[in-house]
């Protein structure tokens, strides 16, 4: 009796440690000997057929896992809109400085050209009254009408700050127009002095010749237009 009773609770141990390493103590996960996860309930390993034992949490791999495979991290691009147009225009310059260079060059050079053509396609001049009579002998000075019995009589009523002005060229053509500046009173000494108009009169092509006509007096002909001094009186 005594044996059989032996037998029944060393059965009974051997079903409660067979129990155990099958479900594991709380916390623990179920390996066999060759790292082969188990799933709880079996007693051997379905891979290998290695006898099932519990293994701490923090020692076995995660059998959820198990199967995970490792997947390459790829960096996040932190480009925006603006970098990326950045970038372009960084490229564009980078490869295009050479024609971008040559092409301002170009253009400075027909700038200083331009300039240089221009050179002498403006009129520069005076209309100077003197004689002692026909204007007004203060700053803004004007021509005035001057008719007497003992005098030749003077009228330069046409000249002041506003009479117009025409450029013609060589074939009677107008290229440039105008109008005389103020009046300024030149004092020559206590009794006499002259009233001067200066003016600058821009050209529309340049001549061999050309004629002035200042207001409605005769035309007067010159080649140089960088000094024309027409003078009215005696």
């Amino acid at each position: 009796m005594a044996s059989f009773y032996t037998v029944v609770m060393a059965s009974f141990s051997s079903v409660v440690d067979i129990g155990s390493i099958a479900m594991g103590d709380e916390g623990d996960r179920l390996i066999c000997e060759n790292g082969h996860a188990i799933s709880t309930g079996f007693q051997f390993c379905g891979t290998c057929g290695a006898p099932a034992r519990p293994v701490p949490l923090e020692n076995q791999i995660d059998p959820v896992r198990t199967d995970i495979s490792a997947t390459p991290v790829t960096s996040t691009s932190t480009s925006t809109p603006e970098v990326a147009a950045t970038s372009k225009i960084a490229e564009f310059w980078h490869s295009h400085t050479k024609a971008i260079l040559i092409g301002a060059a170009i253009l400075a050079i027909l700038f200083v050209v331009g300039l240089a053509s221009n050179q002498g396609n403006v009129v520069h001049g005076s209309v100077t009254l003197q004689g002692g009579g026909g204007y007004t002998r203060s700053t803004p000075c004007h021509g005035t009408s001057q008719d007497s019995q003992y005098a030749q009589s003077i009228d330069n009523s046409d000249i002041d700050g506003e009479t117009p002005i025409q450029i013609l060229d060589a074939s009677g053509t107008i290229v440039g127009t105008g109008t005389l500046g103020i009046g300024v009173y030149l004092s020559q000494n206590a009794d006499t002095g002259v009233c001067q108009f200066r003016f600058d009169v821009p050209l529309d092509s340049k001549s061999s010749h050309y004629e002035i006509v200042v207001g409605q007096r005769q035309p007067f002909g010159f080649n140089d237009p960088s000094s024309v001094d027409l003078t009215l009186g005696g």
